[in-house]
C-alpha cells in the first residue's frame, strides 16, 4: 500500500503530516462505506447503528487507524457495495463503477483488489447460476465488470511501462 502515500506525498510535500492525513481521512472515508454497507445489508437500522459505533471505537484509536491502511479496505467493500447495487436495480452499469473501484483497490493493495475482483466474479457467476440467467449473459456481465476494471489499471500500468518501473514494482509486492 505504498503507492497511494507515495502520491499523496509527491502532491503535497514530503513530510509526515501529509502521511498521517491520509490515514486518518482514508480511515474516515472508510467508516463512512461501511456504514453505508451495514444500511444496506442490516434488516434493522438499530443492528447497523450498533455495528458503525462498535466499528468506530475499534477504528479510532492511533494504532489502529495507522496500521489498519486507510483507504485500503474502503475500496474493497466500495466495489462488492457497487455490485450489490447492480443485483438490486439490474442496471450493468453499477458493474462497470465496481470494476473501475476494485481496480483502484488492486494499485491501493494487491490482496484487497484480488478479492474484490474473485468476489464479484463469485457473485456474478453466482447470480447467474440462482436466477437462470443465459451463460452469454453473465460472461457479458462479467465482461462490463473486467472493462471496468481494466479502465481503472490500464492507465497507471501504461505509466509505471513508460518509466521502466513495472520491474521494480512487481519486485515490491508480497504476494
Amino acid at each position: 500500500e505504498i503507492l497511494m502515500p507515495m502520491s499523496m506525498m509527491a502532491l503535497f510535500g514530503k513530510h509526515i503530516g501529509v502521511l498521517s492525513a491520509y490515514f486518518y481521512f482514508g480511515t474516515v472515508l472508510t467508516l463512512i462505506i461501511y456504514a453505508i454497507f451495514a444500511l444496506k445489508i442490516f434488516r434493522t437500522r438499530g443492528f447497523a447503528y450498533l455495528f458503525t459505533l462498535v466499528l468506530v471505537a475499534r477504528t479510532f484509536p492511533w494504532s489502529c487507524y495507522n496500521v489498519w491502511g486507510g483507504i485500503r479496505f474502503g475500496f474493497g467493500i466500495l466495489a462488492i457495495l457497487l455490485a450489490i447495487n447492480f443485483l438490486k436495480r439490474k442496471n450493468a452499469l453499477w458493474l462497470f463503477f465496481a470494476g473501475i473501484v476494485s481496480g483502484i483497490a488492486l494499485w491501493t493493495s494487491i490482496e484487497i483488489g484480488a478479492i474484490s475482483f474473485i468476489s464479484v466474479i463469485g457473485m456474478i457467476a453466482f447470480y447467474g447460476y440462482s436466477q437462470k440467467e443465459n451463460i452469454k449473459t453473465v460472461f457479458r456481465y462479467v465482461a462490463i465488470y473486467a472493462i471496468g476494471g481494466i479502465v481503472a489499471i490500464l492507465p497507471f500500468a501504461v505509466y509505471l511501462l513508460l518509466n521502466n518501473a513495472i520491474g521494480a514494482y512487481f519486485e515490491t509486492i508480497d504476494v
